[in-house]
């Protein structure tokens, strides 16, 4: 995934079949491909969060983020002393960052990312106020869980009217808040509406979802060619 030039990759240990130990193993790989590791954590926990932090991930996107409460304490997880309380030990960072522990402390807290999770319908009725803590530099549409949050089904849904009026509320927001968007696309038009929406972070793909459709068109040209040769 390095090798295609992605500007981030993102390391899912909410969703995603992968622990710590898997973590280092990804970061390791991903040292000096020019992609920019960013984790995807279980929950708003500090003590995971600083982890991956200390492993060397420059970003991190937290789930469940519902009040402006749980983000206070999700920046302070990513931010050293006096704006946050993360504990220092940055044992694999200083590595991934290509830097020594002095120039890692005075540059961490601006360049660490702090991306919320907005997914559910009472992060998105205090979105506003969550918008408003200090060193909040994204809000993340969890499109899905929001859809199962207001009674639907889980589907990752721009064009319906229901859906669209939610992340309108989201893109709107955070435009008048000045922190950045980010948004998660599945089909060609989901990129194409991400972009044109402004969106300042797009994720055009995941790994399983990538090697499926991908495999999956192989092996239906090949049946399709076993069923009729195409002549020679």
């Amino acid at each position: 995934m390095a090798s295609l030039g992605f500007d981030s990759l993102t390391l899912d240990l909410q969703h995603g079949d992968i622990d710590y130990r898997d973590a280092i193993g990804i970061l390791t790989a991903l040292t000096g491909s020019g992609a920019t590791a960013l984790a995807r954590v279980p929950s708003n926990d500090p003590a995971v969060i600083g982890r991956l932090l200390d492993a060397g991930v420059f970003g991190v996107i937290c789930p469940m983020v519902n009040s402006p409460a749980d983000a206070e304490a999700f920046v302070a997880a990513c931010r050293y002393p006096p704006t946050g309380n993360r504990s220092w030990g940055p044992f694999r960072a200083v590595l991934q960052a290509r830097t020594d522990p002095s120039d890692y402390f005075a540059t961490a807290n601006d360049s660490i990312v702090a991306i919320a999770l907005i997914e559910t319908a009472e992060g998105l009725a205090n979105l506003d106020a969550i918008l408003e803590v200090p060193g909040l530099d994204g809000a993340y549409l969890g499109a899905s869980d929001l859809a199962v949050s207001h009674g639907g089904r889980p589907a990752l849904d721009y064009f319906g009217a229901e859906a669209a009026a939610r992340h309108d509320i989201l893109l709107k927001a955070a435009r008048r808040k000045n922190v950045r968007v980010c948004l998660h696309a599945q089909t060609d038009e989901d990129i194409r509406f991400c972009i044109e929406a402004g969106a300042d972070l797009v994720t055009v793909a995941t790994d399983a979802v990538a090697l499926h459709r991908e495999a999956g068109r192989q092996l239906s040209e090949a049946r399709r060619l076993v069923a009729r040769p195409e002549p020679r």
